[in-house]
């Protein structure tokens, strides 16, 4: 018969520039890695499947080797914009311009007016 292999991880990537991201999935665990300011999540899928809580301060040394091997990952496959010096990438934090609270309509393009 036909035999399935499965994987021990998985890997995707979204976007490019400050707003790439990626992340790994392996055991019970999910990693995400912003490169806009370098942020980091990681969930434990057993006890959090929803991934509500973020356990990367926690397991700091997962997290660590999270961001090495998917630098290497991106490094080997040739993502010249995920990885920097052998680390991946991490642009200074943006900040987002919030709106006030009375300031909830939409903001609509001119060319559609």
């Amino acid at each position: 018969g036909c035999k399935i292999r499965l994987r021990d991880k998985l890997t995707a990537e979204f976007g490019y520039g400050v707003d790439f991201k990626c992340m790994m999935r392996f055991g019970k665990y999910k990693y995400i890695y912003f490169a806009d300011g370098g942020a980091e999540a990681l969930y434990d899928l057993e006890s959090d499947p929803e991934e509500f809580i973020n356990v990367a301060s926690v397991h700091g040394e997962i997290s660590k080797k999270c961001r090495k091997e998917l630098a290497e990952y991106y490094s080997a496959f040739g993502f010249k914009d995920a990885v920097q010096d052998g680390v991946l990438v991490k642009y200074p934090k943006t900040e987002v311009k919030r709106r006030g609270y009375l300031d909830q309509s939409p903001v609509w393009q001119k060319s559609i007016l």
